[in-house]
Formats: C-alpha cells, structure tokens, sequence
C-alpha cells in the first residue's frame, strides 16, 4: 500500500512584482553564520520536510554554501533572521531552496525581502527563470511566493511503501 507523504507545489517566477521591503539587507553567508545557518537548516528539515537532518549533513551543507557562496541571509542591526539558498542551476534557470526564517522572527517581512532580491538579482544577471518548491500545506509560503511574483507550473508528491 503506497500513502502519500508530502505535496509540493512548483512555482517559477520571471519577473519580481515591486514590494517595500522591511529594514535590513541581504548579505552572503559568511564563516561567522556558519553554527547558526547549521542550526536553521537543521530546523528548516526537520519542520518543511519532515527528516531531521544530522548536524554533520547541516554543516556539510553550510560548508557547501560558503564555498559558492550561494546561500545568503536577511540581517538586521547585523544579526541574521532570515536565510536562502540557489542551488540546482539548469541552462536557463536555477532553484531557490532553503527559504527559513525563525519561528520568533517570522512574519515581519524578512523572507520575503531575501527571497524577492535574490529572484530579481538572478534574473537580472542572466537566469531566464528563477524556481522553488513550496508545501502545499503552508498557505503564508505560498501566498508570500505568489506575492513577489512567482506563479504555479506544477504538483509534486511523495509515496512512501507502507509494511505490511
């Protein structure tokens, strides 16, 4: 018997609506946000996808990011709220994953900053198309991406085998 687990939607997005954005500024992760952005990919796992992943994998993945410099973060007064990365390039696109801001930083703007610049730089600097997958449970992820500009192309699922 196969049970679904997770529903995505795909979205992708070619242009960036305008937006005011909340105070603050995108910055490159660095080696100093190395433990927190662990932190936060461990949290972003274990909450958007459901598996908890080792802080060895975390860090791994921070290390990845800072070698190409391809996740970056909201800061405020210079603290990090908020994170992002691009990953996936294909010939004309490239995937944003890694969308987390904290539960007690949240819903002040932050992420949606982060994401909406990120979007507009790539796609300002070559990429015909920027795309993500968002839970199709997260109804504020999704109203946010559809708010910066990003539009639905698809679904995805996941099944997992159930023992008997």
């Amino acid at each position: 018997t196969w049970r679904p687990t997770h529903r995505h939607v795909l979205y992708e997005c070619r242009a960036v609506h305008a937006s005011l954005a909340p105070p603050g500024e995108r910055v490159v992760v660095a080696p100093p946000d190395r433990s927190l952005i662990a932190d936060w990919i461990q949290a972003f796992s274990a909450e958007a996808i459901g598996d908890g992943a080792t802080r060895e994998a975390a860090e791994m993945l921070v290390d990845r990011h800072l070698r190409d410099r391809s996740m970056w973060v909201w800061r405020v007064d210079d603290e990090p709220v908020a994170c992002a990365a691009a990953v996936g390039r294909t010939p004309h696109g490239i995937r944003l994953n890694a969308v987390y801001t904290p539960p007690e930083r949240r819903r002040r703007g932050y992420a949606s900053a982060l994401v909406g610049s990120i979007t507009r730089e790539l796609l300002e600097t070559g990429r015909d198309f920027v795309f993500l997958y968002a839970d199709a449970r997260n109804p504020t992820a999704n109203a946010i991406y559809r708010r910066i500009g990003y539009r639905q192309i698809g679904e995805a699922g996941e099944l997992v085998l159930e023992s008997r």
